[in-house]
């Protein structure tokens, strides 16, 4: 843990944590970014994605959110 963190860690502390999850449909285009920004970018070629029928319409986007309050 990073000094600045463990400094905020003194002020704030977490109060509930809750995973969201949201689905969003993708154009062809944004899917194609997506993937070039993820780790999957090392592993596939854009060129593949788009002549193999492989991308899809939607993706679940899922995060956890903390709320915090001052100590």
């Amino acid at each position: 843990m990073s000094m600045a963190v463990m400094g905020r860690a003194a002020h704030f502390r977490a109060v509930v944590t809750e995973q969201v999850d949201h689905s969003t449909a993708l154009a062809a285009p944004e899917v194609l970014h997506l993937v070039g920004i993820s780790p999957s970018a090392r592993h596939v070629s854009p060129a593949v994605l788009k002549g193999g029928g492989l991308l899809l319409d939607q993706v679940t986007v899922s995060v956890p959110a903390t709320a915090y309050e001052r100590r």
